[in-house]
């Protein structure tokens, strides 16, 4: 298979979300799934997770699907990639699992083809958004509010423990005293709108926990459409009781920031250029030179300033970095041009009255979802070791 066109992602981390989704699917269905053809339809970043899982359930018999012919005849690892004439050809033998986030229209494309919801293919659907909107709109006497992104929400592909690190706070201080706000990709803007709601529920905490992520301060971070998360908070403003005209009209700017990028910023992990490929992102991510007066550090000091308006304390935090990986690909260069930046951020905060929790250096590469990953994903002892530095810092 060396010539072979290999369109798998390298995928260590896994929404919780999506586990649950898979698993509960497959649990329901192995009576049914044991004894057919597995088509999983779509072969990309979700399509690459669910073939993972899907092995680690115990089934191997698996080919995939694509709407995409540049894709066809070629290969999620072992598995061939096949175009949607092999649904038609399968249709008595096999079983087709949506990996598609957004699937709508392949539904459509399969029962045309005569294929039957939940009896002959299954939309293993997104809960990222629903969890994310009943977690908003929970109404508890909160405490405690952490905000940040997939650093709190994801798990380990290889976990056994599947608590993601949001479970883990809301169980170490109680359920009803702890929430958690953590989507892939927001940055500092939409956590200052996440909070702009929150308090316009009603719910004041004492402590906002601020996830930091050097990621969203490279100043075309705010811009890409995967950041946005348009529907989202369209969900949130239509259940929101007369939102702030502030709340609008942040919807009406990532709404236009959304259809108007036609370009969107994401490393090609396929082929033999994944070393390459990690390098770059290390660079782009955290060896630039930040800077003070982009929109994300403007919003930064906006949350620090609003909570010190409300009498909550914060606590923000520099999420760890996979080091000893970044040291292996890059060097000492690496460790000069992120502590350049961990020292500008902190002397920013504390020119707020702040201090910046930094956990850069906390975790070993063996802590990680992957020893080589790029991701800040921690496993479950890696996501353990972060609980009990924000239970030190929160006494």
């Amino acid at each position: 298979m060396t010539n072979k066109r290999n369109f798998a992602w390298p995928v260590t981390i896994m929404p919780y979300e999506d586990y649950i989704a898979l698993k509960e699917c497959v649990e329901k269905h192995r009576d049914l799934l044991i004894n057919k053809e597995i088509i999983i339809f779509g072969a990309g970043i979700r399509g690459s997770l669910f073939c993972k899982l899907m092995e680690k359930f115990g089934y191997n018999q698996l080919l995939f699907c694509d709407n995409n012919p540049d894709k066809c005849g070629g290969y999620i690892n072992q598995y061939e990639i096949h175009s949607p004439e092999l649904i038609e050809e399968k249709r008595d033998n096999a079983i087709v699992l949506i990996s598609v986030e957004n699937g709508y229209s392949i539904e459509k494309q399969l029962e045309k083809s005569g294929y039957i919801k939940n009896k002959t293919y299954f939309f293993v659907e997104s809960l990222i958004y629903p969890s994310y909107i009943e977690e908003f709109f929970r109404i508890d006497p909160i405490e405690i509010l952490f905000l940040g992104d997939c650093g709190l929400s994801q798990i380990s592909i290889n976990d056994t423990n599947h608590n993601n690190l949001g479970h883990m706070i809301k169980n170490s201080f109680g359920e009803k005293r702890a929430k958690v706000l953590a989507m892939h990709g927001m940055g500092i803007r939409s956590y200052y709108n996440i909070l702009k709601g929150q308090l316009h529920l009603g719910i004041i905490p004492k402590v906002v926990g601020l996830m930091v992520n050097f990621e969203v301060f490279t100043g075309k971070h705010h811009l890409l459409p995967r950041t946005q998360h348009v529907n989202l908070f369209g969900k949130i403003l239509d259940d929101l009781q007369n939102p702030e005209f502030e709340l609008v009209e942040y919807h009406q700017l990532i709404e236009e920031r959304f259809n108007n990028f036609k370009l969107d910023v994401s490393s090609n992990y396929q082929g033999d250029h994944l070393e390459n490929n990690r390098r770059m992102v290390l660079r782009m991510n955290y060896m630039y030179n930040i800077k003070k007066n982009t929109e994300d550090m403007e919003y930064l000091i906006k949350i620090l300033e609003l909570c010190k308006d409300k009498g909550i304390r914060v606590l923000p935090f520099i999420p760890p970095v996979n080091y000893e990986y970044a040291f292996e690909c890059i060097g000492e260069k690496f460790k000069v041009a992120y502590d350049t930046n961990c020292e500008k951020m902190k002397a920013w905060v504390r020119e707020q009255g702040d201090e910046l929790l930094d956990l850069s250096y906390i975790l070993g590469s063996e802590y990680f979802a992957d020893p080589k990953t790029i991701d800040e994903t921690a496993n479950a002892k890696g996501r353990q070791m972060i609980l009990e530095e924000f239970l030190k810092a929160l006494k």
